[in-house]
C-alpha cells in the first residue's frame, strides 16, 4: 500500500522511538554493568561509562532533546564511541597477554573481538 506524508512520518517517528529506545537500553545496561566495577584507575571501567553516556546522548538526539544539535554532532558521538571502542579492545587485548590462563586468555580475545560489533 502507499502511505499518506502522516503515516510516513508516523512510521519514521516510530522507528526513531524504537531505534533510540534500542540504544538508550544499550546505555544502561552498560552503564549498570559498569558502575559494579571502581573507575579510578581502571581504564576500562572509565573507557565503558564513557561509551555508555555517549550512547544514551544519541538515544536522546534521535528523540529531539538531549545535548547533540546537529546530524554532525550525532555522527561525531557515533565516530567517538567507534574510537573507544577500539581503545577498549587494545586494552583487553593488552590484559589477555598477561594472562596466565590459557583458557581465561582465549575467552577474553574471544569477548574482545566481539566488542566492536556490538
Amino acid at each position: 500500500g502507499t502511505f499518506t506524508h502522516g503515516e510516513d512520518e508516523d512510521i519514521m517517528d516510530s522507528s526513531l522511538n524504537a531505534s533510540s529506545a534500542s540504544i538508550a537500553k544499550a546505555a544502561r545496561s552498560l552503564q549498570e554493568t559498569a558502575d559494579q566495577f571502581m573507575e579510578e584507575g581502571n581504564p576500562l571501567i572509565a573507557l565503558a561509562k564513557k561509551m555508555s553516556s555517549q550512547m544514551f546522548q544519541m538515544a536522546e538526539f534521535a528523540r529531539g532533546r538531549g545535548e547533540l544539535q546537529t546530524k554532525s554532532d550525532m555522527i561525531h558521538t557515533a565516530k567517538a564511541i567507534a574510537a573507544n571502542a577500539e581503545q577498549l579492545v587494545r586494552n583487553v587485548n593488552a590484559i589477555s597477554e598477561q594472562c596466565l590462563d590459557k583458557r581465561m586468555k582465549t575467552n577474553l580475545q574471544y569477548y574482545a573481538e566481539m566488542i566492536p560489533t556490538l
